[in-house]
């Protein structure tokens, strides 16, 4: 019985051990985001007040960027606002009607009056080395395509092609291949990915029945002669 009781408490012992040594990693998971976010801010803080130093007539102090977390189905898990003047992350009411980009993907908007960018992040891209330089650099470059540089006229191509009005096809294929892509890239996560990229082919097929018959029978049309169709 004695026996009985010493494994017990044993058990009971490694077991609280176990948990209470996963407690900072819990901590630190749950801080990633507002990590990321800072880092990403101080870099705007050391560059954005001086924009017009280098280009006269740029004034970034104006534009808000919103920065998304969302999670494997895009549903916004958080959303930080950084300008020039500090960083808060944002009430769900704040960014309602704001359209939300696929990770890595970004997208002019108006907030408070102010035209500004989103962009989103997600687990994957949190996890990429250079993550925070690269999601300030392309925050910053596009701004200037947005705002600042001159019209360059009507865009080569059909004026009947659904996109950009019809986004939501490109936002599916989007994300099937950078699961695809980020299966690749982790084979321990492999089956993982390819479950999520599963998934958005899925959405993509059964809600967008026209845009993927179109896009098969692109795909046929430009297809060498000598490779067979399945």
């Amino acid at each position: 019985m004695n026996n009985n009781v010493m494994m017990k408490s044993l058990a009971l012992f490694c077991a609280l051990s176990l948990l209470i040594s996963a407690l900072p990693a819990y901590a630190a998971q749950g801080a990633g985001m507002e990590a990321f976010v800072r880092a990403v801010h101080e870099q705007m803080l050391r560059n954005w007040p001086h924009m017009d130093k280098a280009w006269p007539g740029l004034n970034y102090n104006q534009h808000p960027f919103i920065l998304f977390y969302v999670d494997d189905e895009l549903l916004v898990n958080e959303a930080w606002l950084l300008n020039t003047q500090g960083v808060r992350k944002l009430d769900e009411k704040e960014y309602q009607g704001i359209a939300v980009p696929q990770p890595d993907g970004y997208s002019e908007l108006r907030f408070d009056g102010k035209p500004g960018l989103a962009m989103s992040v997600d687990d994957y891209s949190l996890s990429q080395p250079r993550a925070q330089e690269e999601t300030y650099r392309t925050a910053t470059h596009e701004m200037v395509h947005f705002y600042y540089q001159p019209p360059q006229g009507e865009m080569a191509g059909s004026r009947a092609q659904v996109y950009p009005l019809d986004a939501q096809p490109r936002l599916y294929r989007a994300m099937i291949y950078q699961h695809l892509i980020a299966a690749f890239e982790n084979p321990a996560q492999r089956d993982e990915h390819l479950g999520k990229a599963r998934y958005w082919l899925n959405l993509w097929g059964k809600g967008t029945k026209r845009s993927a018959r179109r896009l098969q029978a692109r795909t046929s049309l430009r297809a060498p002669p000598n490779i067979s169709r399945t």
